[in-house]
């Protein structure tokens, strides 16, 4: 017969206990330095979240899409900047001896807010695409220029020279013997500051037409290394 002064064990309070440890996320750690038993707690996410109330969870919804939609409004309302047309200044055919080339850049913001410019690099190539974009300060002819602000859909232009170019070169990028590019990279921000600044990467190819240079034209390269924006 149990003594008055013992408490009464009920065969499933030890279980009753376990699933309290686990629902409320308290775990049970026996023993410390002293030899004195310890209780620690520990936090259940997974519990935690299960015992949130409907207008919680409403609430974070609520504001996870809000986030979502507010972002997608300010990429919407960003600057966006990007080559419209490039060109030879002097005809190819009237380069008769060595003389700096002259390409004329236009650069077109159909964003819906300023752009402010913070570097153009442009740079040229013959024959063929390196395999992997340059750094645009290395390797190959190259030209930097600052530009004025550019209003929304407004276009602003620049003419930019690389030192002397041969005859011969350029008589064979006229006729199409010679494969021509114009590469480059546009470094500029808007009015949305707090979002990192924006930048276009860009290739253009020139089109030689044999029987009529006036139909001549620089295109679009499709080398997504090349061409491309953030």
């Amino acid at each position: 017969m149990p003594s008055n002064d013992q408490p009464i064990n009920n065969p499933g309070d030890d279980g009753e206990k376990a699933n309290s440890v686990a629902n409320t996320g308290v775990q049970k750690e026996v023993g410390d330095n002293n030899g004195n038993a310890k209780i620690s707690k520990r936090l259940n996410p997974t519990g935690r979240f299960y015992r949130l109330s409907p207008i919680e969870i409403f609430t974070g919804v609520l504001c996870v899409v809000g986030a979502l939609q507010w972002w997608a409004f300010v990429q919407s309302e960003r600057a966006f900047v990007f080559p419209s047309n490039v060109a030879f200044v002097d005809s190819l055919d009237s380069i008769l001896i060595v003389m700096p080339l002259d390409l004329k850049i236009e650069l077109e913001n159909s964003g819906r807010s300023p752009a402010s410019i913070y570097k153009l690099t442009l740079a040229i190539t013959i024959d063929e695409l390196p395999p992997e974009p340059p750094d645009y300060t290395h390797g190959i002819d190259h030209a930097q220029f600052a530009f004025p602000p550019i209003p929304v859909n407004q276009k602003i232009s620049q003419v930019m020279s690389f030192p002397f170019w041969e005859t011969k070169i350029a008589r064979a990028v006229g006729s199409g013997d010679k494969n021509f590019f114009v590469i480059g990279r546009i470094d500029y921000g808007d009015d949305y500051w707090i979002w990192p600044n924006r930048r276009s990467d860009f290739c253009f190819r020139y089109i030689a037409d044999r029987l009529n240079h006036s139909k001549s034209h620089f295109r679009v390269c499709t080398n997504p290394k090349y061409t491309k924006t953030n």
